[in-house]
Order: C-alpha cells, then structure tokens, then sequence
C-alpha cells in the first residue's frame, strides 16, 4: 500500500469540521510547491480535511485506520472520497500522530436531511418528500454507484448512513470504510456500523455478506423521503404505503421496499439497485427537456392551450409541480425572474398588457394636452379664417395621433418579441 507523504509544515490547521467516536476533522490548507511547464516554481493553496485521532490510539483503531487507507487507495472512485495523503507530526521526538488528508466536502447528508427537516416543519405541511426528487434521484444514484464500485471489488461498507455521505455541490461521495471487509472475512460477523441502519442478519452475528449493505442502503433512501429510520419489522405493503403518503415516486418506494426484505437473498444486488436508479434519474432530465419542450410549443398559442398541454402531458404526475417549480428556479437563477411563482401559467401571460397599458398612456399623455393646446389657440386666432384653421388643425392633429398610433404599435410589438425570446 503506497500512501503520498506530506510534510506537517505543509499543512496549516484550521477549525474543526467534524467529530465522531475516536476521531476529528479539522479543515486545513495544504501549500505545496510546484512547477510549470517553462520550470517556474509556484506555490499551490488547496483546502483539504485532515483527520487525526482524538485518543491515544490502539491496536483496533490501527487495524480500522489501515483498512480504510487501503480501500481508498486501492478502489479510487468518483463516488469514493479521495485520499491525498498522511503526515505523521512530530512531537515530543517519538512516534507521532498520523494525519489522514482528504479531499475537503462542504457538508454531509445527515446535515442536509436536518435541514430539510426544519424548513418542512417551520413552512406549510406539505406531501412532498423530504429531498426534491430530482436531488433525491441523483444522491441516491451516486451512493449506489460507490456500493457497486466496492461489492465489484469484493468490498462490503457495513456502516452506510447519511453521516457518510458527502457532499459537495453535485458531487455525493462515500467515506468512514474502517468498518468495511472482505466478502471472505464475514463468515464470523461482528457487530459493526450503526444499529439503526444495521441488517437483521448483522444484529444476530449470523454470516452476512453484501446484502448487509442494501438493507442500510434501503434504510437511507426511507430516511432520505421520510425524514425518519424505517421500523425494522415494517412489511413491504406498509413501507409502499408511507412512501407513497410522503409523495415519493412508485418506483423508488417499491426500490425501498425490495431493500428491506428480512431475506438477505430476496434483496436484489447493489448493481441492480444502482441501474433502476441511473434509469429514474435519465427519466426525470428526460421529463425536464420534454416539460421545457412541450410548454415552449403551447406557450406560442394561448393560455388555454398552454393549461391543456400542463393536464395532458404532466397533470396527472405526483412530483409534476416540484418538477415545474425545479425548472422555474433553475431558469430564473439565469434570468433573474421571481422564483416563487409554482403555478403553470405563460411565462409571457403578464409581460403582454404592460407595453400596451404603457402605450395607451402614452397616447392619452400626448393628445389631450394637444387638443387643449388646439382649442386656446382657437380664442387666440380670431383674425385666422375659420376653414382654413381648421383644416390645419385637424390635419396636425390626425398627424401626431397617427404618429403617436404607430409609435405605440412598434413598441408593443418589440416589447412582445423581446418577452418571447
């Protein structure tokens, strides 16, 4: 197992991130030098996670220490966090604390569920999940991805719950492997991970295998809809049922319900999981371009046509309107519209009347002083003859009305065209 040294002065500390039972994490900048392609040395910043032990360690932390460093080095994955290195410190001149570097994550998914939790409580009662689906599909679709990656490589996690699992913008990464093994090694089970999240099978130190892993992957997606840990003894057609309650997807809540089977064999293979995963999420992106389509199509005729397309093509879908409300915020984040209006109306419904209200005042403004203007200059005018008077009146009058008309026609149909694009 080769592991990249870095030196301690290399690393400067910063706050705490993170702490579990035997370890903490403190966010660092790793400074190293470097060079370019022409030879000209430069001095590389990048924020990383630096994980030391908060005990004197034994010889069972060591072993859990050594695991983890070897699967991340030797099983490197997208969905796997990323090991830079070890600095061991040296202090008091003998053997120092070792430091693990990671790659630095903002925040993790038990995080993400506790905030979602406090927003559901402190807005309106909703029978949304508690993730947006479309963020639910792809954390669930990288989780499973990393559990592939490790059962391919005969690799059982054993501790898979929010807490590990990472994430960073879009990117969702798997970590803590120090309670991971071989498939060999798991005739004698021991109990290892978090109870909540444990296998039946786990419980009662019965030989287990990869299926351990679905159990708790099922577990965390329950959690990651409901908001809670399902009951251990629940049965298909009641987890089917409170999933569905939750406003969950049919599909993702029979997934839930196949991961919970008491029968290790009866649960299907982590690959599995992770293809009917990658399906929904090509679906929902599928359902995003086809929504943006279909309204684009509707919203060039009128408002009824554009509320009948919404009934027919998405109306009758649970999730149509947190699809809807996706789009809207998604692309006002890049027009700068209002991201609160959820109701499928034209985008354009309202920006029609304004150039036109705009413009009916503007003709208003302009004519009715003129006719004033017209009638004082009449009582000034007595010497003028009276035919010829009013021929240029009303000549001068007809001319700027007809001038102010088509101004406001070219304004209302430019502000249109600019609305539509």
């Amino acid at each position: 197992m080769h592991l990249p040294r870095i030196a301690e002065e290399e690393l400067t500390m910063e706050e705490k991130v993170g702490e579990g039972a035997f370890s903490v994490v403190r966010k660092a900048t790793w400074r190293r030098k470097i060079f370019s392609a022409a030879g000209k040395e430069r001095v590389l910043a990048t924020p990383v996670a630096v994980k030391m032990s908060n005990r004197a360690p034994n010889n069972k932390d060591m072993v859990s220490l050594l695991r983890e460093l070897d699967i991340i080095t030797s099983l490197p994955h997208q969905n796997i966090l990323t090991l830079h290195g070890v600095c061991e410190s040296k202090k008091g001149g003998g053997q120092g604390q070792l430091k693990i570097v990671y790659e630095l994550m903002s925040s993790d998914l038990a995080k993400l569920l506790q905030e979602a939790a406090a927003n559901r409580h402190s807005g309106p009662s909703s029978s949304s999940p508690l993730l947006a689906t479309h963020l639910l599909l792809r954390v669930l679709r990288d989780v499973s991805a990393g559990l592939t990656h490790l059962h391919a490589n005969q690799v059982i996690h054993r501790d898979v719950k929010p807490a590990n699992v990472l994430l960073r913008g879009e990117l969702v990464k798997l970590c803590d492997f120090g309670s991971s093994k071989d498939f060999e090694r798991t005739m004698k089970q021991t109990v290892t991970g978090t109870v909540d999240y444990m296998a039946p099978e786990v419980l009662d130190r019965k030989p287990a295998n990869k299926s351990a892993d679905v159990w708790s992957f099922g577990v965390l997606m329950f959690e990651c809809v409901v908001g809670k840990v399902c009951g251990r003894s629940a049965t298909k057609e009641e987890l089917v049922a409170e999933l569905l309650q939750a406003g969950c997807l049919p599909e993702i809540a029979k997934l839930c319900a196949e991961c919970h089977h008491q029968e290790p064999s009866k649960r299907p293979l982590m690959s599995s999981v992770h293809i009917r995963l990658q399906q929904l999420v090509m679906q929902d992106a599928s359902d995003s371009q086809r929504l943006k389509e279909e309204l684009k199509k509707a919203e060039a005729q009128d408002c009824n046509t554009y509320d009948e397309t919404w009934k027919q093509y998405y109306g009758s879908q649970s999730h149509s309107l947190e699809l809807l409300e996706y789009l809207k915020a998604s692309s006002s984040s890049q027009t700068g519209q209002n991201k609160n209006n959820s109701l499928p109306k034209r985008d354009i419904q309202g920006t029609d009347f304004v150039p036109f209200s705009f413009s009916f005042f503007f003709l208003l403004l302009f004519c009715l002083p003129l006719l004033s203007c017209f009638q004082k200059t009449e009582k000034n005018h007595n010497n003028f003859p009276n035919e010829t008077y009013k021929a240029y009146r009303h000549f001068f009058f007809f001319f700027c009305f007809f001038f102010c008309f088509f101004f406001c026609f070219f304004f209302c149909f430019f502000s249109h065209f600019l609305a539509r694009c």
